[in-house]
């Protein structure tokens, strides 16, 4: 049975790339440039009327405010004289300067003193002279004399100058400022025309030789890179030693490195599809929960023939039911966090009803159609089968050993601890007849009496230990500090008890369980660990009651296989039997190791069942 060639990542066909032509952007390059060229023409006008206006605003400024300073000197000498025919003389013959468009004298009061024209002397001059000169007069009476330089509206420049004369006057001088404008704008026109052509010119002239030298090369560069995406990379390079001929190399160097590396990107892929096949757990790929590849392996634990049966169909479809929930979960998480999620235990239905149990690891990829998720399932039936068999002897073997142990203890105090009292009674009858007949061996009586003493102490202890909670009325705390003392007089080591002031009642059973963990603890504590001082202490809290032994003996190495020991089984078996949970500390903070087992206290008196009426 094998299955189709079903791709892990399957590529987009490449697209179609048309080859030879110019870019579109050569032939809409002259119209940008004549664009650009209108642009910089209209952009120059407008920048230059302003500069040229501006600097003929202030030369016909600078011309009105001199030749209206120099005028003033001399016509201020000419009216302290009262040379009324010179002043005027004077005014007429610079009437006469092309330019200057008014020149007159008038007073504080508004009144023409002396002006070109005869008529005008001694009149207001409201109704003589624009209002725009006015303005400016205005403004100079307003501002208590001050000179007032040129100023201007669209038609002339003016400026007021104040005279040296016995009464107070003023020289008015308007110069023309239309012309000057008009020029200025003609020149302004000239000048962006003929700037921006020459700079036209210049960029259609660039133009042609980077298209000649540059474009067309940049375009083969281009048109070989599209090939490249094709994966039809045509065979004639850019000649010359350039720059643009060292990129068209380089992309060529650069085409054969990446061809080189997506032939050995095949062949990793082809070696990563023969081990997936090869593998012997189930490998499949899902993308928004439908599947698109799975291995020959996982058709054959599924009981399918080919891919097809379930290419195309949904994980929860082989997935027990009882699972579908916290599978769902798992694949949030992982879609989310972008991780491997931790192995679990789940079961999966074969096509003929049977049921797998599989042991799950799902991580997240991404490629160019998104996410995806790889699930590999490892069969576990059989190792899960080994485990409950395992479980069960286990618990056999604890069921034995209690029961011996029990009888063993029954049978110590029962039976050998009689007859060792015994002797002892007829060891001291013995010792009455040998005061009177042979009181020299009194001393060797008395020390044979000592020792069958502490044998039968020893042999007592040792039947508390096999069988201590039934022999010792007093229930765990007793049995736990008779345990103490044994430990302290068999094993010569020291041994410390912590008991609450009062235990909670329990099941003889869990009682015997507790008693047994802080036995092996013990026991382990001397024998391997060498330890010579083991604490024990008992301590309840309102849900749990928990036992702790420590000892600061050689501590367990954290890589050291906790499974293997035979008395460790039996611990976890003695803890699962009361539905407790087992741990070992292999740093605590107090000592150098540590075993702690806790028990619900709702295990302790569990509830009746409630009867049925």
């Amino acid at each position: 049975m094998s299955s189709t060639a079903q791709p892990l990542d399957p590529a987009p066909p490449p697209t179609e790339v048309p080859r030879g032509g110019l870019p579109p952007l050569r032939f809409s390059l002259p119209l940008l440039l004549l664009a650009f060229g209108l642009g910089l023409i209209l952009f120059q006008f407008l920048y230059l009327t302003k500069v040229d206006e501006e600097r003929a605003r202030r030369s016909v400024s600078n011309q009105c405010k001199h030749t209206g300073q120099r005028m003033a000197l001399g016509l201020g000498r000419m009216l302290k004289e009262r040379r009324v025919d010179a002043i005027r003389s004077d005014l007429k013959r610079h009437l006469n300067i092309p330019g200057v468009k008014e020149a007159v004298v008038v007073d504080e009061k508004q009144q023409i003193v002396v002006a070109e024209r005869e008529s005008w002397t001694g009149k207001p001059a409201t109704g003589l002279l624009p209002a725009h000169v006015l303005a400016v007069l205005q403004k100079t009476l307003i501002e208590n004399h001050r000179l007032i330089e040129a100023a201007d509206d669209s038609s002339g420049m003016v400026g007021v100058f104040p005279l040296s004369a016995p009464e107070p006057s003023y020289f008015i001088l308007e110069m023309d400022l239309k012309e000057p404008l008009l020029e200025a704008r003609n020149a302004a026109v000239a000048h962006a025309i003929s700037s921006g052509t020459a700079l036209l010119l210049a960029c259609g002239g660039l133009w042609l030789v980077l298209d000649r030298v540059i474009t067309r090369r940049v375009t083969k560069i281009l048109g070989d890179a599209r090939a490249i995406s094709a994966g039809d990379l045509s065979d004639r390079a850019l000649d010359g030693n350039d720059e643009l001929a060292e990129i068209d190399r380089a992309l060529r160097e650069t085409h054969s490195i990446i061809s080189r590396q997506a032939e050995g990107i095949r062949s990793q892929e082809k070696r990563y599809r023969l081990m997936v096949e090869s593998l012997p757990a189930m490998v499949y790929v899902a993308r928004d929960s439908v599947i698109e590849y799975i291995n020959d392996t996982g058709l054959r634990m599924l009981g399918l023939e080919t891919p097809d049966e379930i290419i195309g169909r949904s994980p929860f479809d082989f997935i027990h039911p009882r699972h579908h929930e916290s599978v769902k979960q798992r694949i949030r998480e992982v879609l989310r966090g972008g991780t491997s999620a931790p192995p679990v235990e789940e079961e999966i239905v074969r096509r003929d009803g049977t049921i797998l149990e599989v042991e799950t690891v799902a991580s997240v990829f991404s490629d160019a159609r998104g996410q995806a998720t790889q699930v590999v399932m490892h069969d576990i039936t059989e190792r899960k089968a080994a485990e409950a068999r395992r479980e069960a002897l286990g618990r056999e073997i604890t069921n034995t050993s209690e029961r011996e142990q029990r009888r063993i203890g029954q049978d110590l105090h029962d039976d050998i601890c009689q007859r060792l009292a015994a002797v002892k009674m007829n060891m001291q009858d013995l010792e009455e007849s040998l005061a009177e007949h042979a009181p020299a061996l009194m001393d060797e009586a008395d020390q044979i009496v000592d020792r069958l003493t502490d044998t039968i102490r020893i042999t007592r202890s040792l039947a508390r230990g096999l069988s201590p909670v039934e022999i010792e009325a007093g229930g765990l705390g007793v049995a736990l500090a008779g345990l103490v003392r044994s430990s302290r007089e068999l094993l010569g080591i020291e041994c410390e008890l912590e008991l609450p002031d009062e235990l909670p009642a329990m099941p003889p059973h869990v009682a015997t369980q507790f008693y047994r963990i802080a036995q092996e603890c013990i026991t382990n504590a001397a024998k391997h660990g060498q330890a010579p001082i083991v604490r024990l202490a008992v301590t309840e809290s309102p849900t749990s009651l928990v036992l702790r032994v420590s000892n600061n003996g050689h501590p367990m190495s954290p890589t050291a296989d906790r499974s293997q020991g035979m008395g460790l089984h039996i611990m976890r078996h003695r803890a699962e039997s009361m539905d407790a949970r087992l741990e070992f500390e292999l740093q605590p903070p107090d000592s150098s190791f540590a075993v702690r087992c806790e028990i619900p206290l709702s295990k302790l008196n569990p509830q009746p069942a409630p009867t049925v009426p």
